[in-house]
């Protein structure tokens, strides 16, 4: 298996120890034909994107995809925090056109909607009880029925999830569930049962340096592992699927 796309990469506008440059020159130099931008959304506490970055930053992409073009494309996204039962995410109606596409995760450390909200994700960091994880489980689904997410970053790592339930919402909705190295892998078991509900993949590196762009090796022996083929992942050499984006004619 090979992956053409990092759509997962963090660069200095939020935590990332790179700049949009070096992320973009790491990937060609790994020989991806896509790079994704995608710092924390402004719900991040301490580092979360700011909204009044957002033109520098489509500044910064534009220029390179016109100074690397034939080489690479690269595309501005953002990784959107979950921060309601509901499935709010934290960037706003009116911002979600001023990126290519968007990632959805949850991140302890953002800040929630509301006090039922924290209470239950607080809980849920310590308890995978069958009707937290299913509780939890609907606010991601809702967050996939509500926006036009391309993908749910590193499911299960930090809250239970049921995955029959995920891997059946992600079918329905085109929204590809990521295989990610950096918060721990999911088991073959539950990738397989993903698999089974229809859900398409997306292999990503969640790149915080420049060194890491492109570094896929742990993921595909992984997918590998659980049987997935090129056609179960988007940003793989043959892939099945298309990617859901936010801006329209991207």
């Amino acid at each position: 298996m090979r992956i053409t796309a990092d759509y997962h990469t963090h660069t200095t506008f939020s935590h990332g120890r790179g700049s949009v440059e070096d992320n973009v020159r790491a990937a060609i130099g790994r020989g991806l034909t896509a790079i994704g931008i995608t710092d924390h959304g402004p719900g991040h506490v301490f580092f979360g994107l700011r909204p009044g970055k957002l033109p520098l930053l489509r500044e910064q992409v534009d220029t390179l995809n016109e100074e690397y073009a034939g080489r690479i494309r690269v595309l501005m996204g953002v990784e959107a925090n979950i921060t309601g039962l509901d499935g709010t995410i934290d960037i706003p109606d009116g911002l979600i056109g001023n990126f290519d596409y968007l990632l959805a995760g949850y991140h302890r450390t953002a800040r929630l909607l509301d006090i039922g909200t924290l209470w239950h994700f607080f809980a849920a960091n310590f308890s995978r009880g069958e009707k937290r994880v299913q509780k939890s489980t609907e606010a991601f689904v809702r967050a996939m029925e509500r926006y036009p997410i391309a993908c749910i970053t590193h499911p299960g790592s930090m809250i239970g999830l049921d995955m029959d339930m995920l891997g059946e919402a992600a079918a329905r909705t085109g929204t590809a569930i990521e295989i990610s190295a950096r918060h721990g892998l999911l088991p073959a078991g539950e990738l397989r049962r993903l698999k089974e509900r229809g859900a398409p993949f997306m292999i990503n590196s969640d790149a915080h340096r420049p060194s890491e762009v492109g570094d896929f090796s742990r993921q595909i022996e992984l997918a590998a592992g659980a049987r997935l083929t090129e056609a179960d992942v988007i940003n793989a050499e043959g892939g099945g699927r298309g990617m859901r984006m936010a801006r329209p004619g991207e």
